[in-house]
């Protein structure tokens, strides 16, 4: 995800420390992440499949605000603005935050970014925003497994095409070939994006991300022209058989922060929200996405495993304004936009593991297939239903997770353990080199241990070594008496 979560080691990161929230984040359950992994098949940066994460490596990632702001602009091409000829997407929140994304591309003596209509035409075309969005997510995911975050590393396109959720369900009657040409689309637009910003998270220093590329994405597409992949037309004659993806993460994956790194979206969950149906789903993909960070942004909904939420502000953070503005405006908008409210949250509850209650509701504001619903939508039922209230509880997964200990907690423990793993093979070799030294002599045990000062039955344990119930050798004492045994050797000879 995992994800978006985007959605992997590591698209999905948190703005609170988890102490001072009481609660854990999704990446700090290093069993459910490589659960997580393994499901997705993400590969490491040699092109193999990763299956041990190793020690702190998920705690080498320091920021998700970056990856955050990114999914929230992919998917809302209403929102972007027009500044100095560019299309800019722009969240500001005063004295707090201040973050902004463009999509550029490289000139041979400067950067041209590209126009608000051409941002535009290409987030919205085919709806490519959201997988776009999804995309960015799963390469989230893959910079998760990495031991730098900074390093670069490869994916196919039928790894893409699995991640992503391109399956028949999906994408029914379209081939191989097809779905690379679209992948590789995506991946050239994301390719194009530049994020950058400051925050000052709560009890936290405040940081700074330098604008930059989002991802330095180079493709391989087996000599077939890439030029006539991006053209519309041209691309539908054009077989494509083979697609490697090669990508960087840009500077948001190193920046230095006070807190402990975090996933975009809540890496349990990842997996069941990635894929959803983007084209039949998409409010339950734009809802899904949002449940999946916000709960660690709000204190109460974390410590809880619920949240209570006005239906219309929900609604505004997901989606187009001229989708609400047309539900607001017409009886047919507003039938179609209650109806579209009910499926998706049928469709968290169903594939994700969300659940639902409807606290005050008017009973026939109750979707469908929930319980308490009744009866047929009164008069201004649409607002009535954007001042309702809807109760969200995060699936059983998450509250679980919510009692595992911290990644902080986890790593000291496995380091302990390390190390006293390698103090007792030390302490063993010792004894070992120590049974051989004497063997080498040719002396008895009582004839040897005089000569090094110390007993036959302390030298028999020092042998022995601590596993056999002998005793520990410290490697100075172990040096002094190698020098003494040689000694005895030369002068047997």
């Amino acid at each position: 995800g995992a994800a978006c979560w985007h959605f992997g080691r590591v698209i999905y990161r948190k703005l609170l420390d988890p102490k001072v929230i009481g609660g854990q984040s999704g990446l700090e359950r290093p069993a459910l992440l490589r659960q997580l992994l393994d499901e997705l098949g993400v590969v490491s940066s040699r092109g193999l499949p990763l299956k041990d994460l190793g020690e702190g490596s998920l705690a080498r990632m320091t920021t998700h605000k970056t990856a955050l702001v990114a999914s929230t602009a992919l998917c809302r091409s209403d929102r972007w603005i027009e500044e100095e000829g560019r299309g800019l997407f722009r969240e500001e929140k005063p004295r707090k935050e201040f973050w902004e994304m463009t999509l550029a591309a490289p000139d041979e003596n400067a950067l041209a970014y590209l126009s608000l209509a051409e941002c535009r035409r290409v987030l919205e075309m085919k709806n490519s925003g959201l997988e776009i969005a999804a995309l960015h997510g799963v390469l989230c995911t893959c910079v998760m497994q990495l031991e730098d975050p900074r390093a670069d590393f490869s994916v196919s396109g039928d790894f893409l095409i699995k991640a992503l959720g391109l399956d028949d369900r999906r994408w029914g009657g379209q081939s191989r070939s097809d779905l690379l040409k679209k992948v590789y689309v995506w991946a050239h637009s994301l390719g194009l994006a530049r994020c950058g910003g400051w925050s000052k998270p709560r009890n936290a220093e405040p940081f700074h991300v330098k604008q930059g590329l989002l991802w330095m994405i180079e493709t391989d597409t087996y000599g077939v022209s890439q030029l006539d992949l991006l053209d519309e037309e041209t691309s539908q004659e054009v077989n494509l058989t083979d697609l490697t993806v090669t990508v960087k993460a840009g500077s948001w994956a190193e920046t230095q922060r006070t807190q402990k790194a975090d996933h975009l979206l809540y890496v349990p969950i990842a997996t069941e929200i990635l894929r959803i149906n983007r084209r039949r789903g998409e409010m339950a993909f734009r809802l899904g996405l949002w449940l999946g960070t916000e709960h660690r942004v709000r204190p109460d909904w974390w410590a809880t495993g619920k949240g209570n939420i006005r239906v219309g502000e929900l609604l505004e953070k997901v989606l187009p304004e001229p989708d609400l503005r047309k539900a607001r405006e017409s009886a047919e908008g507003s039938r179609n936009l209650r109806e579209r409210w009910g499926q998706s949250l049928a469709t968290l509850r169903d594939e994700v593991g969300f659940s639902f209650t409807f606290p005050g509701c008017h009973p026939a504001l109750i979707p469908s297939g929930f319980p308490g619903h009744e009866g047929h939508a009164p008069r201004g039922a649409m607002d009535l239903l954007l001042n309702s209230r809807v109760e969200i509880h995060w699936p059983e997964k998450v509250r679980q997770a919510r009692l595992q200990p911290s990644l902080e907690e986890v790593s000291r423990k496995e380091i302990r353990q390390a190390t006293a793993r390698r103090l007792t093979q030390k302490i063993t070799d010792n004894a070992s080199r120590l049974r051989e030294a004497v063997e080498a002599t040719g002396l008895s045990q009582r004839e040897v241990a005089p000569r090094l000062g110390i007993s036959q039955s302390k030298l028999s344990k020092l042998q022995k070594g601590p596993e056999n119930g002998g005793a520990p050798l410290p490697t100075p004492l172990l040096q002094t008496y190698l020098a003494r045994l040689e000694t005895l050797k030369r002068r047997k000879a």
